[in-house]
């Protein structure tokens, strides 16, 4: 028990330490995955290629797990691409059944196999509403085929994203207080709205929902769990009630009185027992139907992903793993606004090929975005405008691809060495460079190399003239020295 209510200390570490909060929950490990600076706007693509190939790992994922922005809010899933990190996930619950010996599987409906194998079930459904009549009767059956089992509901009316986003608010940069603020905001919005059209009160066989009370936060315990718990480090807030029905089913005569673990008898079928309380508002209760037990907690301000940091939540938490008995085979129950599905027969029975998978939730959706992803990288790798056109031939007389296949041989050899040499040996005796290299005049004109100096034209006679050369010293014949 005790190992159960303190699962782990690196959790109460990040509770008492808000600065080690910082970024997206992360049930497996415990500590946050994306920091708050992902806020920062990133440089943009310049190479347009570049930002198409970029572009399909964002399309795969907004496809298959769809938008987000910031952080998973997902609602009452334990596992998954979406809700498997998600702030308002189960997982951190469920490893705490495990924990505590018991075999925990989840399932998005009702089928045969549920009724058969599942001995607790654990239902924290995305819908604000009392479950409807249908599902009712098969929980009836489900209780009266195997007396003793158990099933823990979780309500709704609770959204753990604005708490996520006001405990990670004093490690944000000043530069980014406005995205923040923005991101809070809508969080806030969001649940608003959800739960807008909820009644002033809606009865039901199992509780009633009291849709318009006051919103509170918790301070004050009272009821079995309340026992080492330290109220005044809760976090737990209240929005709607989840009130016990006071005329609940009766059992039918061949099923025995209920008893709990400790052997004593619960009391008359319908009547439910406070577990927790505070201020008079019932936060969890259990009841005895149909031979089994109904345990509903009135949210889960306490036990999902991201309020199981605090420590004393992961206690109450502990409290109601108790009320199970050892080594139960767990399902978690996910199911949308519209409730679970109820199937007459498993979902693999009624598949003949593998073209019925595509009509199975969540496949359908998931197989139509890597359709749409498909088409999109079609369009990007092979586009084709007007009627196709074969290229021009590279030409022949370009002698610069000469160098550049002579270079690449030379490359391919791996001698650097080798490679400088030949470059040396074609400046030093092939390429001329006037008055740079001199070589002997070449026997003839067979022997003469294609890249030699051009012959000179042969000098010409000067023409006959009396006139002495330029450049002579003229003496008069009168100044003479005498002979």
């Amino acid at each position: 028990m005790r190992q159960i209510a303190d699962c782990g200390s690196r959790m109460a570490d990040l509770h008492t330490n808000p600065k080690r909060k910082r970024g997206k929950w992360s049930p497996t490990l415990l500590a946050p995955r994306v920091r708050v600076d992902a806020f920062r706007p990133r440089s943009k693509i310049r190479n347009r290629r570049s930002a198409i190939r970029n572009l399909f790992p964002l399309f795969l994922l907004a496809g298959i797990a769809g938008c987000e922005d910031g952080i998973d809010s997902t609602y009452g899933r334990r596992s998954g691409v979406a809700g498997g990190d998600s702030v308002n996930g189960t997982a951190v619950l469920a490893g705490m059944f495990e924990q505590a010996g018991h075999e925990v599987s989840k399932t998005s409906w009702l089928s045969p196999r549920v009724r058969e194998k599942a001995d607790v079930i654990v239902w924290a459904p995305d819908d604000f509403k009392h479950p409807t009549n249908e599902v009712c009767d098969w929980f009836d059956a489900w209780w009266r085929d195997q007396p003793g089992r158990v099933l823990i509901y979780i309500g709704r009316d609770f959204d753990a994203a604005p708490g996520y986003w006001r405990a990670v608010q004093g490690g944000v940069p000043k530069d980014q207080q406005r995205e923040f603020n923005r991101r809070l905001a809508e969080s806030q919005n969001d649940f608003r709205q959800r739960r807008g059209g909820l009644p002033e009160k809606e009865e039901g066989s199992w509780f009633t929902v009291e849709g318009r009370r006051r919103h509170r936060e918790v301070r004050t315990l009272d009821g079995e769990w309340a026992a080492g718990v330290a109220p005044e480090r809760l976090e737990i807030e209240l929005n709607g009630r989840l009130a016990p029905a006071a005329d609940g089913k009766t059992p039918s005569p061949e099923v025995e009185a209920p008893v709990d673990q400790l052997g004593s008898a619960l009391g008359p079928a319908g009547d439910a027992k406070t577990l927790l309380s505070s201020d008079g508002d019932v936060l969890a209760s259990r009841r005895a139907i149909e031979g089994g037990f109904l345990i509903v907690v009135v949210n889960g301000s306490f036990l999902l992903n991201e309020p199981l940091v605090n420590r004393e939540h992961r206690k109450l938490a502990g409290s109601l793993i108790a009320e199970v008995e050892p080594r139960r085979r767990v399902m978690f129950l996910e199911s949308g606004p519209d409730g679970p599905r109820l199937l007459d027969k498993e979902p693999d029975e009624a598949i003949q090929n593998g073209l019925e998978i595509l009509g199975v939730p969540p496949f359908n959706w998931i197989f139509l975005h890597l359709a749409v992803l498909g088409l999109i990288f079609c369009v990007a790798r092979f586009p084709i405008f007007g009627i196709p056109r074969p290229l021009d031939p590279a030409p022949l007389s370009d002698f610069g691809r000469h160098i550049w296949a002579l270079g690449k041989l030379l490359q391919r050899t791996g001698d650097r060495a080798y490679a400088l040499a030949r470059v040396r040996h074609y400046q030093q005796n092939i390429r001329r460079e006037p008055g740079r290299y001199r070589r002997a005049a070449s026997p003839g004109p067979a022997g003469a190399s294609p890249f030699a100096a051009p012959p000179q034209p042969p000098r010409a006679d000067p023409p006959a003239s009396d006139a002495p050369p330029p450049g002579t010293k003229h003496i008069d014949p009168s100044n003479r020295p005498a002979q």
